[in-house]
């Protein structure tokens, strides 16, 4: 019988022998899925940080990296820069920062964050919260989603690569597929409209992966970066899950771990993915492949996809979101 255990669990357990306790009996029994999840979105990513974080940050810039709470994008444009900063990504609210957020970067031993977006996005009192906690904030935005992503790219240092990964930015969903590849190979994530590739990448840029079917990111946008001068490869399936799947056996990275998220928004009125967004430095951390899958019912490509798959296996929101049956 598989077992979930909850976050609070989570960091009793070594990543070497992974086992679980039965709340029911106390049993120890072998485990297939650890389950991170908090009291809400704010408190996921926290435990998200908790699991790849458990006694602070080592590396020697000490950032994190703030995303807007209620909007997935920038978030989802900052894969590279978590891998680049070995940072997680958490998540605050517009107008005020959270004490659990801010008690978590203390906790962290943060010197340095990362406030992606504008003011609209995240306030300046927010901003004037963490300067208050003695800690340095870097603001990266841009006129728009397309240019704050391109600004993200440049603050890592990836807009240098040769290799760029384009996504839909309206539709976003396939950016999650490319998280991985991002953060663990330093990838930079552009974003485009459907129709229109609305920045220009880098020149040193010789090579982009598309992610996503023609009608996520159409034939034009492909024929503008050729035009540019640019190599570029699609990776597609007939569906979101299955265009993930792609991605995934098409990656040439030895995945240490499985992070399993819910692949589907949490709105019916727009584009929204809490607990996925947050995924970007864990997965750099653990050297995760992130793998999506229908919150409520079994797609039958991922299903034959992990069939095989014998990696510790991270499940990330409740049982809300993504459910057990799943």
């Amino acid at each position: 019988m598989k077992k979930l255990l909850t976050s609070a669990l989570a960091f009793s357990v070594s990543f070497g022998l992974l086992t679980t306790m039965d709340i029911k009996d106390t049993q120890a029994a072998a485990k297939d899925y650890v389950r991170l999840s908090g009291k809400d979105r704010l408190d996921t990513a926290i435990q998200i940080s908790k699991t790849g974080w458990p006694t602070g940050l080592t590396s020697s810039d000490k950032s994190v990296i703030l995303a807007r709470s209620d909007n997935p994008v920038d978030a989802l444009s900052a894969a590279s820069l978590a891998g680049v900063k070995d940072a997680p990504i958490l998540l605050t609210n517009t107008n005020s920062l959270d004490s659990r957020v801010l008690s978590e970067i203390n906790r962290l031993g943060a010197t340095k964050v990362y406030v992606l977006g504008s003011t609209g996005a995240i306030s300046e009192s927010v901003e004037n919260t963490l300067k208050a906690s003695n800690k340095s904030v870097t603001r990266i935005s841009g006129t728009n989603r397309f240019d704050t992503a391109k600004k993200i790219n440049e603050e890592a240092g990836t807009s240098k690569n040769t290799s760029a990964i384009v996504v839909n930015g309206d539709t976003v969903v396939d950016a999650l597929s490319a998280t991985s590849e991002s953060a663990i190979n330093k990838v930079p994530i552009y974003l485009t409209r459907t129709n229109n590739l609305p920045i220009s990448l880098p020149s040193t840029v010789k090579n982009v992966v598309i992610y996503g079917s023609t009608g996520v990111v159409s034939s034009d946008v492909q024929n503008q970066l050729t035009k540019q001068g640019k190599t570029v490869k699609r990776i597609a399936g007939g569906d979101r899950f299955s265009t993930n799947v792609a991605a995934l056996k098409a990656s040439t990275i030895s995945f240490k771990n499985t992070i399993l998220v819910r692949g589907t928004s949490v709105k019916t009125t727009s584009e929204d993915y809490p607990d996925a967004v947050a995924a970007g430095g864990l997965a750099n951390k653990l050297h995760a492949k992130i793998v999506l899958t229908h919150p409520t019912n079994t797609n039958q490509t991922v299903k034959d996809y992990l069939s095989t798959d014998r990696l510790p296996t991270y499940v990330l929101g409740s049982s809300g979101t993504l459910t057990d049956s799943v």
